[in-house]
């Protein structure tokens, strides 16, 4: 039987189904915890055939990240072949190291300020080393603005009745987004948030799922962080995790008059999981969704003072 870390040249010690795989399932394949005979863990993922060049762009990101001095990565390892992506017997697999990690206690860690200082700290160190490694160059990844428009399409087909309300909400939230189109342009994670930090105790440890990494604006991975942290309990959104999270990322250079715009565009990149609930037809998901970004939108003014506190 083959080794299946015979390609990278280890060889298998044993499988660990009894380790929980952090991140989601839905990246690959497949994926499991396998050992190799010097005792280290890795996560070995099977991918589609049609996940590979995406893929490759994902671990030569990592790679370039990694080498600019970027930590708290779990790059792709290469083969022995030099390659990220190796194919067995038809089938296609990456592999990177497996980390052990706490489990983030929800919803109290809103209340925790260090891990917002933590993550705003990788966030600094990532906006700047992607520069050194080249690839804050790269072309931006989408247009939020034509994914709204799109998505106001599919809703008129499969949901008009929520049609007008998704509307006015629209309606507030894409001139700013053509506003945060103008400012600076970062190397972003594209899906940060705390389920996909690995945790030792309230300091991250590595960062995961990089499946939507790209150059976006400025506010792209705090508007997701914060959104995502809100949705789980409103009251995050003026919690420590939160506030520590905004006042660090004024070391990563960001300006306060972003810090502005911040309110409505975490409401925006809501958008992307009113989609998702949209497609997956979750009416219950759908309904929290819209009431999420009422929230955001109806108190924007007050989110704008308590944030532009915590920033300056």
């Amino acid at each position: 039987m083959l080794d299946p870390l015979e390609p990278w040249g280890l060889d298998l010690k044993d499988y660990h189904t009894e380790l929980k795989i952090p991140g989601s399932p839905e990246r690959c394949v497949s994926r499991s915890v396998v050992e190799d005979t010097k005792g280290r863990l890795w996560l070995l993922e099977r991918i589609a055939s049609g996940q590979t060049s995406h893929r490759r762009n994902i671990a030569q990101s990592l790679n370039l990240l990694g080498k600019a001095g970027l930590t708290r990565l779990l790059e792709y390892r290469q083969d022995v072949h030099g390659e990220f992506i190796s194919e067995i017997m038809g089938f296609y697999w990456q592999l990177s190291p497996f980390f052990k990690s706490d489990i983030l206690p929800r919803p109290d860690y809103i209340s925790e300020g260090q891990r917002g200082t933590e993550l705003a700290a990788f966030l600094g160190e990532l906006y700047s080393l992607s520069e050194v490694a080249g690839l804050s160059d790269r072309a931006p990844m989408d247009d939020l603005n034509g994914f709204i428009s799109n998505f106001l399409d599919k809703v008129a087909d499969f949901q008009p009745g929520i049609l007008a309300t998704i509307k006015s909400y629209a309606e507030s939230i894409l001139p700013v987004i053509s506003a945060c189109n103008q400012l600076p342009q970062k190397f972003c994670h594209g899906d940060f948030h705390p389920l996909n930090v690995l945790w030792r105790g309230q300091c991250a440890g590595a960062v995961i799922d990089w499946e939507f990494c790209g150059v976006r604006t400025e506010l792209y991975d705090m508007a997701n962080l914060i959104g995502c942290a809100g949705f789980e309990h409103p009251d995050a959104l003026e919690n420590k995790f939160v506030l520590s999270f905004i006042s660090g990322m004024k070391a990563s250079g960001i300006q306060s008059s972003s810090i502005e715009l911040l309110p409505v565009f975490t409401a925006a990149l809501r958008f992307a999981w009113l989609s998702e609930w949209l497609r997956k037809k979750d009416r219950e998901m759908l309904a929290m969704e819209l009431d999420y970004i009422a929230l955001l939108l109806d108190n924007r003014e007050k989110y704008k003072k308590i944030w532009m506190n915590a920033f300056n």
